[in-house]
């Protein structure tokens, strides 16, 4: 979970960002290239939001994906552009 400007961020195990603003909340749906493993304790297992998410809906994303050695997980960049949108 991150907190930053008044916007509240989460991470559903299922590969959904969540945010909490002025009391209310939507989903986000996280498109990456690997689809995200939901196996024993894994999936979209983190987040954090860059300092200037407000104007560039940046953040970042720790997941577990399917590779060729199993079960892997990764962190990557990601712009929320349906959320930046209605931020702006």
């Amino acid at each position: 979970m991150r907190v930053l400007d008044d916007i509240i961020a989460m991470s559903e195990v299922e590969g959904n960002m969540v945010v909490l603003e002025n009391g209310e909340s939507e989903r986000f749906e996280l498109e990456t290239s690997d689809p995200i493993a939901q196996e024993g304790g894994s999936g979209l297992l983190g987040l954090d939001l860059a300092e200037d998410f407000s104007e560039s809906g940046t953040a970042y994303v720790y997941y577990t994906y399917h590779s060729e050695a199993g079960l892997t997980n990764k962190m990557v960049e990601v712009v929320y552009e349906q959320l930046l949108l209605r931020l702006g």
